[in-house]
């Protein structure tokens, strides 16, 4: 058991200027923020890795708010196996399971909370420098995210779906999830801080997540919950099919099709580990600026002695990013595409609880699918979507659905292409 000294206090400042006002001095950065609802979490610095949150006993300090939590951070890839394609921008990256950063900026229905966490007892003389750099701090201007972009090969990807195609008409597979990525380039400068302010500024839907380690950056917009919990409630959703706006979607019978075996699954692997599972028989649609989804949303209740992370790890990831069956689909993924994904496609989020973790009635759990992604460095970076192939899957169509995808992420930079 890791003992962790915690101090928490509020702030009267907004919850995104306290973290740009003191993340100058930290190489690990975190951010998951809703962006229609004031669940905002910042992290900076590493104060401890664990591997299960419940190896933490928190010791509070000086603590002037009503319910003080612990918050860990937890970002995970697509697939963390997969050794054959060495990323140059992922790599740099540590494998890690859960996170307590040094400091916590986070945001709920509450109000705004400065967190500082510490292995020893917390210093008050570091707290109070930290409160007088943020309330010191003016946001600047916002400045042009500029990058060039390269031509999409069209040719390439085709071969890749007709392999996936081949999979399915071998009977190995019933799906397969096929991704691309394209390379930019920075033109310029501009930082992690300016990526996420964009997001928030945007009229993009969904979560805002961010990785920094270093000087490589993973962002995300991602409109797709894998879980969230509270006590032992859990939410979810089965978000699969996809067309551009008004394109006839709940007509659409490969799309359907495509749908279902998201819904099967999670349907059934919540039934192995929950009670009262209600799933829709009909999904509905979630229509986003770029592009519309078939979206089928889950509730359940958590048999006791179960915790949203476990069902994450069996959720994780479903066939709306592997296909179907899950475990085939990830290695035919790993032979076909000729790319690591890294974190595109994995899950990002956070772990909060009150006092004591090992009672489950205060646990939250919040975890996204980090679609709508990218990765960047002072100067390059890649974005990343994905297209669910089945039998009947046209090439070119899945190529203009992956272009439709990348155009969420791009859609907050001023772009050229190369």
């Amino acid at each position: 058991m890791v003992h962790v000294y915690v101090h928490v206090e509020k702030i009267s400042v907004d919850a995104f200027q306290a973290f740009a006002a003191l993340q100058a001095d930290y190489t690990d950065q975190f951010v998951y923020a809703k962006k229609d609802e004031p669940y905002r979490f910042f992290g900076l610095g590493r104060c401890i890795a664990v591997d299960d949150p419940r190896d933490v006993h928190m010791c509070y300090e000086d603590v002037t708010v009503d319910v003080p939590r612990v918050h860990m951070f937890r970002f995970q890839r697509f697939d963390e196996q997969n050794g054959h394609v060495h990323d140059v921008l992922h790599s740099i990256f540590p494998h890690l399971n859960f996170l307590i950063p040094e400091i916590v900026v986070y945001e709920d229905e509450a109000g705004v909370f400065l967190q500082v966490n510490s292995l020893g007892p917390v210093n008050p003389v570091r707290v109070r420098r930290f409160i007088e750099k943020i309330d010191a701090y003016c946001m600047p201007p916002v400045g042009s995210l500029c990058i060039e972009v390269e031509q999409g090969d069209r040719n390439d990807f085709r071969d890749v779906v007709y392999r996936g195609l081949e999979h399915i008409r071998q009977g190995r597979l019933k799906k397969i999830v096929l991704s691309r990525r394209k390379a930019v380039r920075v033109v310029g400068s501009f930082s992690s801080v300016d990526v996420v302010r964009a997001l928030f500024d945007s009229s993009l839907k969904g979560t805002v997540v961010m990785y920094r380690y270093d000087d490589v950056f993973f962002v995300s917009c991602t409109p797709e919950l894998l879980l969230s919990t509270q006590g032992d409630n859990l939410e979810s959703m089965c978000l699969a099919g996809s067309s551009f706006v008004g394109g006839g979607l709940l007509e659409d019978e490969k799309n359907r099709r495509e749908h279902e075996y998201v819904v099967d699954f999670i349907r059934h692997t919540l039934q192995c580990r929950c009670i009262n599972v209600d799933v829709p028989n009909e999904p509905s649609l979630l229509t986003l600026p770029h592009i519309e989804h078939l979206c089928t949303p889950v509730k359940a209740k958590m048999m006791e002695g179960v915790c949203g992370w476990d069902i994450a790890a069996y959720l994780h990831p479903t066939p709306a990013l592997a296909g179907t069956p899950v475990g085939e689909a990830i290695v035919a993924i790993r032979d076909i595409e000729n790319f690591d994904r890294g974190f595109f496609g994995g899950i990002a989020g956070i772990v909060r609880y009150t006092d004591d973790v090992l009672h489950a009635d205060q646990i939250e759990t919040h975890f996204s699918v980090t679609i709508r992604s990218g990765v960047f460095d002072s100067s390059k970076g890649y974005v990343y979507a994905g297209c669910g192939i089945v039998e009947g899957s046209d090439a070119d169509a899945e190529y203009v659905e992956t272009e439709n995808k990348m155009g969420t992420i791009l859609s907050i930079f001023d772009m050229s292409k190369s």
